[in-house]
């Protein structure tokens, strides 16, 4: 089923730049919202299917925000298959998000001693504005009280002014500022946000 569910979405967004919106199908998928399914990743072909996705909703979403030059880097440093195979080694929880066993996005958590950091927290463009980042968030939130944490993080680039906007919607608030250097003149210029849960 998996294995399907990889070439379709290969299939779909191989062609990311010749408006992706005309080669997807969602029929009543996005209609109504209903409980999403998460699936831990695992496997090289898992690691694959994140790997394309994040192809696509990068490319997509932050070419406006940073620049494409920034996001090929980004990509090429955090979220190859490689990349993600020493992520997973080092701790990050990477799971596919599932709607009608179709994947429309993921996540990736890291265990702190006192918060759980959400390191992605991803939709594709059709699944956006549904309901379902909310959704992700109260799982993310349940996952971190059965851990006994009491605070969850994540990192915002200062420019993506709807994404904050919608996490202080989610409780969230901004607790400080960084700027990262990650290599070859790139830097993270990042707000840190919490919410106490």
């Amino acid at each position: 089923m998996l294995q399907k569910i990889l070439q379709k979405t290969q299939i779909l967004f191989h062609n990311r730049f010749r408006d992706i919106s005309k080669l997807i199908i969602w029929g009543d998928l996005m209609n109504s919202i209903s409980t999403l399914q998460y699936k831990l990743v695992s496997t090289p072909n898992q690691l694959k299917l994140v790997h394309v996705m994040a192809e696509q909703i990068w490319h997509e979403y932050y070419t406006n925000i940073i620049g494409r030059e920034q996001v090929v880097y980004l990509l090429q440093k955090y979220q190859t298959v490689k990349a993600l195979e020493d992520q997973v080694s080092q701790g990050y929880r990477y799971e596919l998000v599932l709607h009608d066993s179709t994947p429309i996005g993921y996540i990736s958590t890291l265990q702190n001693l006192d918060h759980l950091y959400i390191s992605k927290l991803y939709l594709i463009k059709e699944a956006r504005k549904k309901g379902f980042a909310r959704q992700m968030m109260t799982y993310i939130e349940n996952q971190a009280k059965q851990l006994s944490l009491s605070q969850i993080q994540l990192n915002v680039n200062k420019h993506n002014h709807h994404t904050i906007e919608v996490y202080k919607h989610f409780g969230f608030s901004i607790i400080k500022e960084v700027k990262i250097d990650i290599g070859s003149g790139f830097y993270l210029d990042d707000y840190v946000m919490a919410k106490s849960i």
